[in-house]
């Protein structure tokens, strides 16, 4: 039977596509859209053919196909996935699980483990072995360091044997050499995955692994970045502990006198802690683990955060302590045989909301960036990567530029996105929009929209900046980005603080690209929002003449 579907779900290379169970059993030979695949799985228990089990068969057995590695791979345009999206209730559930399974890392095959527990396991198997074997590049020891993301892909035969790895999209150069090494390393050693199963069938798939270089790991790949004299020995457990204040008294033990200081700490931080307004604004609360030396001279050095809970709370903690040395506060150093010494101390940084502020309601809007797997840097750094501009078509407008904003949802379990709406401000066309929505797919499964403030129906917003990279015009692409970030940053400001010079830096940015519809949009709102009412119904009156798509406020007309 056929288990046919409106509009269908891919445009499979057979004459003609007739049914979801053709395109389905022939994904890998044929030219299919996985993300309209993948929506519709997410979804499965609405639509309307879940309610037959031979079509909910179908859906699952793509589902294996379709999820990739949370945090290591996932599936893009046919490649094979790792992490399984199936019906508990679904009685034909062992059989299907015996008859079609995704790739994953080895060492998760014991007995009694559901297909499910040993893909979670595979995870993080497969993160683990990254983290052992992942070297940071010295341009990692930079103190402006940004979480990295590299993508990996490689083919998973069927023998399990690993090979072929490959950067698809190059980004950093010593970032991508050393992710790349990894996978090299596996395929050197011969780590055998367990392949795919195609009915019943071991075949060969490829996979796309994802490589973070996070704060964690960086801080663990130079953990003294602020290195001491090679003589300055560095003490856990000297004579004399360091001490604040009045913690040091005659017959106390080192660790009430280690304690009391790290309670004075801590009185400090609870003090001065301004929460961060990402983590604020949507309920973040936890544990940030910090190290540091306090040196022969008093005053703490080689910081080291050993976690970061993200949303600007690692950032809050390195401002805390150098706060302390803004105000002079100076420990009494440790002594070991009535020496001064160095000596390493450990405390807790908490991140607590009292019950006033945490939120009561679901945000109905969000900007996303901070939410991204390595941050808001980390964000810009792959969208600086993986955003595409399309070659234009058009000879008349070979050095094409524009933005398209992109309204969406973010499903909290899988963190894969899915398009709302799309506003082409300076009509760059069908092709501009493509590659809005091909780089949102790129995200896939890169979000962390698990927290309090964040629901299901929450929207999404980007800017996305294009524009053509071509001999006629090789720095426009460059330029462009940067004025547009820098306009996105300037009327936040203006909107929030009323700032005249964030006013004229839109200006400045209308001046260098009089005919982008986004820029003057951004500086009419503005001068609306502030006041010059005017002044911003004149910019926002050229923006809808050029673009009727964009609406003029009631007030103006």
């Amino acid at each position: 039977m056929l288990c046919r579907v409106s509009p269908p779900p891919c445009a499979c290379k057979l004459n003609p596509p007739t049914s979801f169970a053709h395109c389905a059993s022939s994904s890998f030979q044929h030219d299919c859209n996985f993300n309209s695949f993948k929506s519709l799985l997410l979804n499965t228990k609405s639509n309307t053919m879940s309610n037959n089990p031979v079509c909910r068969v179908v859906a699952l057995t793509m589902g294996l196909f379709l999820f990739a590695f949370a945090k290591d791979a996932y599936t893009q345009n046919g490649e094979a996935a790792a992490i399984v999206i199936a019906d508990k209730n679904d009685g034909s559930k062992s059989a299907l699980n015996a008859l079609n399974q995704p790739p994953r890392f080895p060492g998760c095959e014991l007995a009694g483990r559901s297909i499910e527990e040993k893909i979670k396991c595979a995870e993080e198997k497969l993160q683990q072995y990254i983290t052992d074997n992942l070297q940071y590049p010295d341009a990692a020891k930079s103190p402006d360091f940004k979480p990295v993301m590299v993508r990996v892909r490689v083919t998973v035969d069927a023998n399990g044997k690993v090979h072929s790895p490959r950067i698809p999209d190059l980004g950093i150069k010593e970032y991508d050499a050393n992710a790349l090494a990894v996978l090299k390393k596996m395929e050197r050693d011969d780590v055998r995955w367990l392949p795919a199963i195609t009915d019943g069938q071991a075949t060969r798939t490829p996979v796309m692994v994802t490589v973070v270089y996070g704060w964690e790991g960086r801080n663990k790949a130079f953990p003294t970045l602020d290195k001491p004299d090679e003589e300055d020995e560095i003490y856990e457990l000297p004579d004399d502990m360091p001490a604040l204040g009045t913690c040091r008294q005659k017959g106390r033990k080192d660790e009430h006198i280690r304690d009391c200081s790290l309670e004075h700490l801590n009185d400090f931080f609870l003090q001065h802690l301004i929460y961060p307004e990402d983590a604020l604004r949507i309920g973040l609360e936890g544990d940030i683990q910090v190290e540091f030396v306090v040196g022969r001279d008093g005053h703490i050095r080689n910081l080291a955060l050993k976690n970061d809970i993200g949303l600007g709370c690692g950032e809050e903690v390195k401002r805390l302590f150098h706060l302390l040395k803004e105000k002079n506060i100076v420990w009494l150093p440790g002594e070991e045989n009535g020496e001064k010494v160095s000596v390493l101390l450990k405390t807790t940084v908490r991140f607590r909301l009292k019950s006033s502020e945490r939120p009561t309601v679901k945000m109905a809007n969000a900007d996303p960036k901070p939410f991204f797997a390595t941050g808001k840097a980390g964000y810009e750094y792959f969208q600086d990567t993986y955003l595409k501009s399309p070659k234009t078509k058009d000879p008349a407008q070979p050095c094409a530029f524009g933005v398209v904003d992109v309204k969406f949802k973010i499903n909290q379990q899988t963190g894969a996105p899915f398009v709302l709406e799309m506003l082409d401000y300076n009509n760059l066309g069908k092709e501009f929009k493509a590659a809005a929505t091909a780089f949102l797919q790129e995200t896939s499964g890169q979000w962390r929209v698990q927290y309090p403030a964040l629901g299901s129906e929450t929207q999404y917003f980007l800017s996305l900046p294009f524009a053509t990279n071509s001999a006629a015009c090789p720095d426009l692409l460059k330029g462009y980005k940067e004025v547009i970030y820098q306009a996105l940053s300037d009327a936040a400001l203006a909107d929030k603080e009323k700032s005249a010079t964030s006013m004229e830096a839109l200006d400045k940015a209308v001046r260098l690209f009089p005919a982008d519809n986004k820029i003057r949009h951004l500086r009419g709102m503005a001068l609306y929002k502030t006041g010059r009412t005017l002044e911003g119904c004149v910019d926002l009156f050229f923006v809808n003449k050029q673009n009727k798509e964009i609406p003029v406020p009631a007030n103006c007309k």
